[in-house]
């Protein structure tokens, strides 16, 4: 199976790297993907603190004033004192944005690696300060399971070539896929679970490593439905990258919301 050669790379990587109206010739490339143009204000940066400097390593989405839903992989066994998140920026050099310290996070209780539940939730302090433009939330909730053929748009910074080692960009980037669904990803070599989903566009496009635990969303930004996951070790390959469904997860990730 294709598992196997995803091995361990689910998108993630400690990297020190240096819209609502995306332009499609851009040539910053996600991988194949463009640079957005105007803020994606639910879009968050997961960074590593050391000695004064941080390093981008994940992506993530604010859901509420103090919450961000991210990968399980991610977090799985990270110190929350040397995590912070950075909101309300295109680019990594910003000094616009507002910077967050994890006060806790939650790992799905079943979250197996490669195979399910890949999803965890963040409560930060301070709040975040909604201006509707470069730092707002999204909704995670759909009131139906998502199918196939599906407009899409994943945002990002991770690595813009194939490679898992970069080069990684400082401006935010934005790629348009379209779902699958789960038997369509399973017939190009995927095993996904019920808590997955696949999308695709064509090779040479998709999530790489540091695009991790960032937002899936619906065409029209109003929803994030996927979490991204993991994929083929080379990527943009031509197989379809996994992303954590969302939606079957909305009672989960409001139990969290409560409890945090």
């Amino acid at each position: 199976m294709l598992k196997n050669f995803v091995a361990v790379f689910v998108f993630y990587l400690i990297s020190s790297s240096s819209g609502s109206n995306p332009q499609d010739d851009e040539i910053n490339r996600i991988v194949g993907g463009s640079k957005v143009t105007t803020p994606i204000p639910y879009q968050v940066s997961l960074q590593f603190s050391r000695d004064g400097r941080f390093s981008h390593f994940c992506g993530g989405s604010i859901i509420s004033e103090e919450h961000v839903l991210t990968a399980a992989h991610c977090l799985n066994g990270q110190n929350k004192d040397k995590i912070t998140v950075q909101a309300g920026i295109m680019n990594l050099k910003e000094k616009s944005g507002t910077r967050h310290k994890v006060e806790n996070f939650v790992i799905h209780t079943n979250y197996e690696e490669l195979v399910r539940n890949d999803i965890a939730v963040m409560k930060v302090s301070p709040p975040f300060k909604m201006d509707g433009k470069s730092v707002n939330s999204i909704s995670y909730k759909l009131s139906e399971k998502l199918g196939g053929a599906q407009p899409v748009m994943l945002t990002g910074w991770g690595s813009i070539s194939m490679s898992i080692f970069g080069p990684f960009p400082e401006d935010l980037q934005y790629i348009k896929l379209q779902t699958l669904t789960n038997e369509e990803c399973n017939q190009r070599g995927f095993n996904v679970t019920e808590t997955e989903i696949c999308a695709f566009k064509r090779p040479l496009n998709g999530a790489c490593a540091g695009d991790s635990g960032g937002p899936l969303v619906t065409d029209d930004q109003s929803t994030v439905v996927g979490v991204v996951s993991y994929g083929t070790a080379i990527c943009g390959l031509g197989y379809p990258d996994v992303y954590t469904r969302v939606s079957v997860l909305s009672d989960w990730i409001d139990e969290q919301v409560k409890s945090l």
